[in-house]
């Protein structure tokens, strides 16, 4: 661990909230063009894509480089984000409810066993804002890489030489991903996934990119741009992928869609040089994050369903116009899900502390 990590053990890099900030926003930006906006044309699509879900997962391992692999901390802080959820979806049905009456209604879950599903992140939630349900989809993913990561380098880390044993397990993970692109399965239909977002996040974890030298930075954009052009150019030929469709690419993840999101990482790395007071308003959106990848899909879904067509002349400024609106209604529900969430938090607590006492 160097001097810079020892210096923020058990606090927060500023500079990584910010970003996390920054990917928050993005995936508001992303889902403004792609759900319901058929005058944003395909090529503004995939280039809303650039700052998207991998570059979310390498933040998360960069910041869990700040600390000691520890799974049951994790298995913890996976609860958390459970719980979270829960709230945020028991929160979205009630104002479902309330609309029923209205002229313009958003339709609730009429099953129970629906609304459990829903809690453990099944396709049909909230199919009032049906934008929630098919943008959450990397959660268990998400965890599924906290559990693995962390208990690999929990072991790695009962050994003499565990920063070296983390860089072979990331080129391990990297070489399955070439390993799953063409072979098609690898022990079961999701661990592409898996092993995508798994190296994204070890990556971040072992520092990649990182550098204050500017010859360092314009070689790793150059190798970037390279396997770039390398692996669209074997998509297109074997698979038949337009070089501009990057949603294809990222569903299943390949390696055109890998170093298509290597650009914002190594640029982020490159530009944490130069940043000294991030924007606290990026920084509390990051510390935030997940509540506002929650929230952005009832933005989209009620922007998807009142925004008229416009002519496709005038895209752009109607699609700055929306993605303004949906930030709002971001803000507004990722903020109300955080001050309930907290305030059922302290509830549950003080509950908890008077039970222990009257035991």
């Amino acid at each position: 661990m160097n001097e810079t990590k020892e210096g923020l053990v058990g606090k927060r890099n500023p500079y990584l909230d910010a970003c996390r900030g920054v990917a928050a926003i993005s995936v508001i930006a992303i889902h403004t063009a792609f759900y319901g906006y058929l005058f944003v044309p395909d090529w503004f699509k995939s280039l809303t894509l650039l700052i998207d879900v991998p570059f979310f997962f390498y933040l998360s391992g960069w910041a869990s480089s700040y600390r000691r692999p520890d799974v049951i901390k994790t298995g913890k802080n996976i609860l958390r984000i459970w719980a979270q959820w829960i709230v945020f979806i028991i929160l979205i049905e009630i104002l479902c409810l309330l609309t029923v009456k209205l002229p313009y209604s958003y339709s609730p879950l009429t099953d129970f066993s629906d609304l459990l599903k829903s809690f453990l992140f099944a396709d049909n939630m909230a199919p009032g804002f049906y934008v929630v349900g098919a943008s959450i989809w990397f959660i268990p993913y998400f965890f599924g890489v906290l559990l693995l990561n962390n208990a690999v380098l929990t072991i790695f880390n009962r050994s003499s030489r565990p920063e070296e044993y983390a860089k072979a397990y990331t080129v391990f993970l990297f070489l399955s991903i070439i390993w799953v692109g063409f072979g098609d399965y690898f022990f079961g239909l999701d661990v592409p996934f898996i092993l995508f977002y798994g190296a994204l996040w070890m990556m971040g974890y072992i520092g990649f990119a990182k550098t204050k030298r500017f010859s360092s930075f314009i070689l790793t954009i150059l190798a970037a741009i390279a396997g770039l052009i390398l692996s669209a150019y074997v998509d297109y030929h074997l698979n038949s992928m337009d070089f501009l469709d990057m949603q294809t690419s990222k569903c299943i993840p390949s390696l055109k869609y890998f170093f298509f999101s290597l650009f914002i990482i190594i640029i982020s790395r490159y530009v944490e040089n130069f940043v000294k007071k991030p924007s606290r308003i990026l920084s509390h959106i990051g510390e935030n994050a997940l509540y506002y990848f929650f929230g952005q899909g009832v933005g989209s879904s009620i922007l998807s369903h009142n925004l008229i067509r416009p002519l496709s002349l005038i895209w752009f400024p109607v699609w700055l116009v929306a993605f303004l609106v949906n930030l709002l209604l971001t803000v507004i529900v990722a903020e109300s899900t955080r001050f309930i969430y907290r305030r059922l938090k302290l509830l549950v607590l003080k509950i908890y502390e008077k039970t222990r006492r009257i035991e």
